[in-house]
């Protein structure tokens, strides 16, 4: 079976679900490797002149100011990412972590955090040989990033923590020693582009609307089944009335409706019936909405998969270090209320309509 390719640019919904739940393979193409040993150059030329950037020679936070000594960067990778990296239950799904995994090598194969290949490539051979870190189910801030369980992932690089290795628990150190690998030793800037992004919450959020999206299909089902057991009228999808409310997502939910009730026995066998209850009637309208939804909520997630959400940003083309806040997930958390808000109204109306 084809490998999906890391490449920061082509990863999908689908693709998302297949290495997280049914553990397709994934690999790094040759072009995206050029591209990040560019910017890896860039980022090691900007060090040699001495030119302050955060958290790469000088503090984080509120030390941002605070300039690091040539000699102890290194140690400021390491010390990034025990300062943030705090494993308590509950601990995430191994399926979300998968994603997450997934998410943070695509994000960095963009090509704009400076990191080196190895990286990516460690997450990359991680998925491939069933090696799942345990992270912790909470710890994101959201506004700055998925900091701390970001920090464990990058904890369990440098062989520390623990993990399933082909569902087997143990510690990293032991997995890294039985694959035969050294543990990853992060250099300037690696460790802080590692935790500042978005990939934690983005995992989450990817799974969540594919089971939503199958719920939708289901509960289109369900509401055929009900409209047949409740002798409803298919007039209430007739096309005519989607046309004079031209919602592309309520034409597409009125279809499907009327492509499932098609020679049904049932349906406008009572004849002394005018019109059918709401949650009938008006299936086209509020499952349309909820269909609009999820179609918002796939392109905010799949920008957000394709996106550098690293900070600062390295242009080594126009030979630009630019601090941002592309870390912040106020995308991400929109395109989720809406995706709990819709949930909630299927959820409704398939109660309403058994009771």
């Amino acid at each position: 079976m084809k490998k999906i390719p890391v490449d920061g640019d082509s990863l999908g919904i689908e693709d998302v679900v297949m290495v997280s739940r049914y553990k397709r393979e994934v690999e790094l193409p040759r072009e995206v490797i050029d591209r990040l040993e560019e910017s890896r150059r860039f980022v090691e030329e900007i060090i040699r002149r001495g030119k302050p950037v955060y958290g790469v020679n000088t503090g984080v936070g509120e030390l941002c100011n605070t300039r690091i000594e040539k000699d102890k960067l290194i140690e400021l990778q390491k010390n990034i990412i025990y300062s943030h990296a705090i494993l308590t239950p509950p601990y995430l799904s191994k399926e979300s972590t998968r994603g997450t995994m997934l998410l943070r090598a695509n994000s960095l194969a963009k090509g704009y955090s400076g990191v080196r290949k190895e990286i990516i490539e460690r997450l990359i051979f991680f998925l491939n040989n069933d090696v799942i870190p345990i992270i912790p189910e909470k710890g994101s801030l959201g506004a700055s990033g998925d900091l701390i369980p970001l920090a464990v992932l990058a904890l369990f690089l440098m062989g520390e923590g623990r993990g399933f290795y082909k569902g087997r628990e143990m510690e990293s150190k032991e997995i890294h020693r039985k694959l035969g690998i050294e543990p990853i030793k992060y250099e300037e800037k690696e460790a802080l582009s590692m935790i500042n992004g978005t990939s934690f919450s983005l995992s989450i959020s990817i799974l969540s609307l594919y089971d939503a999206k199958v719920a939708l299909k289901g509960a289109i089902i369900s509401a055929g089944l009900s409209a047949e057991a409740l002798l409803s009228l298919s007039s209430e999808f007739h096309e005519k009335i989607q046309e004079a409310k031209p919602y592309p997502e309520q034409k597409v939910i009125a279809h499907a409706l009327r492509r499932f009730l098609d020679g049904s026995e049932l349906i406008d066998s009572n004849l002394n019936k005018v019109q059918d209850a709401y949650v009938i009637r008006c299936l086209p309208q509020i499952y349309g909405s909820i269909y609009s939804t999820l179609k918002y909520a796939e392109r905010i997630y799949t920008v957000e998969a394709n996106s550098s959400s690293d900070n600062p940003l390295v242009f080594p083309k126009e030979e630009l270090v630019l601090s941002g806040g592309n870390f912040h997930g106020s995308f991400i958390a929109t395109a989720d209320d809406y995706l709990s808000i819709s949930m909630t109204i299927l959820g409704n109306n398939s109660e309403r309509r058994l009771n």
